[in-house]
């Protein structure tokens, strides 16, 4: 071959090594932050304490610990460990947390990957599986190491009805109560799959 088809080839290879490249989503986990979510009154916070075990690639490594504020003190109630970086809500009196799954790897069935927990006092009273949510498993948006399923938790209506509510990429919107875990209400808000790219 001459000069110039080596370098037709070459500019060829390389145009489609990077169009094979661009629909690949690959990413990783961000690093856990220190997040602090008071409650509706602020007479309870939650502080969720990264732990130095994240750094080994731990997806569990934090510390949840619910804290009463009251005449200036700060009394810790109770901790939960946990995954310490996606959402989590907290009841207005302290003794109740929602909140996310881990960073969902691929390699992790939606059978088995944790969706949201509840906690009373620091002990799980409910936990839903992503597929216990979804009812199109389809609708999952994959990347190239890991998948998401849904948006993160909200109050349903306001943080005084103890009802919370998280949206699934196939057009659900779930409501549980924040006091029991319990599942309220599944009602359609979109059709089809929704997409977060």
């Amino acid at each position: 071959m001459d000069a110039r088809t080596v370098t037709i080839v070459r500019v060829g290879l390389t145009a489609l090594l990077v169009a094979c490249a661009l629909p690949c989503r690959a990413d990783s986990p961000a690093l856990p932050m220190p997040q602090v979510i008071a409650s509706l009154g602020n007479r309870y916070y939650l502080k969720v304490v990264p732990q130095d075990s994240y750094a080994g690639g731990a997806f569990d490594a934090a510390v949840y610990k619910v804290t009463e504020v009251s005449g200036g003190q700060d009394t810790l109630l109770y901790r939960v460990n946990g995954w310490g970086e996606g959402g989590a809500l907290l009841w207005s009196d302290g003794s109740k947390i929602a909140r996310t799954g881990p960073w969902t790897l691929s390699t992790i069935s939606p059978h088995y990957a944790l969706a949201v927990a509840f906690y009373d006092e620091g002990r799980v009273v409910a936990q839903y599986a992503i597929a216990d949510l979804m009812q199109d498993l389809g609708c999952i948006q994959k990347s190239t190491n890991h998948y998401m399923w849904g948006d993160g938790l909200k109050w349903a209506r306001n943080d005084a009805s103890a009802e919370v509510e998280i949206d699934t990429y196939d057009g659900l919107a779930i409501v549980f109560d924040i006091r029991t875990g319990a599942l309220l209400e599944r009602r359609r808000i979109a059709q089809g799959c929704r997409s977060r790219w």
